[in-house]
This record gives C-alpha cells, sequence and structure tokens, in this order.
C-alpha cells in the first residue's frame, strides 16, 4: 500500500471513531478546522514512526505538518 493511502486511510479511522465525515480531501485542513485535536496529532506521530521510521526526535515539531494528509505524506517522503 502507497504511504499516502495508509495515511489517509489511519486518518479516516481516526475520524470515524470521534464520529466525524471521513470524506476528507488530501488537501482539506484537518487541525485548524477542529476535526483532529493534539491526541490525533500524538496519535498520528505514533503512527508515523511505527509504520514508516520517521525519526521526530531528530527533527523541529511543527503542527502544521499535520494540518492536512498532503502535509502528512510528505513527512514519510
Amino acid at each position: 500500500m502507497e504511504s499516502r493511502e495508509a495515511i489517509r486511510e489511519f486518518i479516516t479511522g481516526l475520524l470515524e471513531m470521534k464520529g466525524e465525515r471521513t470524506d476528507v480531501s488530501d488537501t482539506e485542513l484537518l487541525v485548524t478546522a477542529g476535526l483532529l485535536d493534539s491526541l490525533d496529532v500524538l496519535n498520528t506521530v505514533t503512527f508515523l514512526e511505527d509504520n514508516f521510521g520517521v525519526d521526530f526526535s531528530a527533527r523541529p515539531f511543527n503542527p502544521d505538518d499535520f494540518d492536512c494528509i498532503e502535509n502528512i505524506s510528505r513527512l514519510v517522503e
């Protein structure tokens, strides 16, 4: 499975568990729009570390990196 597709599936799973709509585009703002909260971002960080080996201890944290699926995918690339 392509990384962007895996990320999209993870994010839509988070949204579904929260009772939010899951038909988000890759560029739709997730945190800014209130669809994801800080706990969801933390869960996403853990998902990226576990599944793609992204090392967040070696990079500055930027909340904008988690505001849409496209930005999250760039972290993996």
